[in-house]
């Protein structure tokens, strides 16, 4: 079917069941993200599907990733979102757009991680997930300009160790701790400005 939106190489495709204005929303997201992974990350110029999608058809979609919320497959370069209409389910954010655009900006990031890997002849595999997660949170609470209250209250006493939060089934063994990640990011980029990431990848 034909895309709801586009810009440049990305198109943003959603269901019937999700409002409109979600579609830009998304759009913005994916433009803030692109300016805010430019700073530290090649640019590309690899197409990007992106699926809105509301909650009943991405449980049936996806049956084996209940807990997810976005997911991004590297083997097609697809994004899914799943639109959560409960507001009271939308973790600290006001609205749901703002929910999406953080979901969206998250999982875009993602992409450009891999994007970055594949140039570097990296296997996804050998970078640790907590960097991967890590980062993409920086991204998108960059882009939308809110951090979770947990944030402020984390401290380096409640972390567990990283060697625990290497692979896909240690972060969803550990419930995937977003805020250590998100917290360790924060502080390297402080550390090594720009080229951290490059620089983590590269080493």
């Amino acid at each position: 079917s034909s895309p709801s939106a586009t810009f440049n190489e990305i198109a943003v495709y959603a269901n019937d069941q999700v409002d409109p204005d979600l579609v830009k929303s998304s759009i913005e997201a994916v433009k803030l993200a692109e300016e805010e992974n430019n700073l530290y990350l090649s640019k590309t110029n690899t197409p990007l599907s992106i699926y809105l999608l509301d909650e009943e058809s991405f449980d049936e979609e996806f049956v084996d990733s209940e807990w997810a919320r976005g997911l991004y497959y590297s083997s097609n370069q697809r994004i899914f979102i799943k639109v959560i209409e409960d507001k009271e389910r939308l973790f600290y954010f006001h609205t749901i757009a703002d929910y999406v655009q953080n979901m969206v900006a998250h999982e875009y990031t993602h992409y450009r991680l891999s994007e970055e890997m594949t140039k570097d002849g990296l296997e996804e595999e050998s970078v640790p997930i907590w960097l991967n997660e890590g980062y993409c949170e920086f991204v998108a609470n960059n882009v939308s300009k809110k951090y979770s209250p947990m944030y402020e209250e984390s401290t380096e006493e409640l972390f567990l160790p990283y060697d625990t939060l290497v692979s896909n089934e240690e972060w969803q063994a550990n419930a995937g701790d977003y805020i250590q990640a998100l917290a360790t990011i924060k502080e390297l980029m402080v550390i090594g400005k720009k080229a951290t990431i490059q620089t983590i990848l590269e080493g």
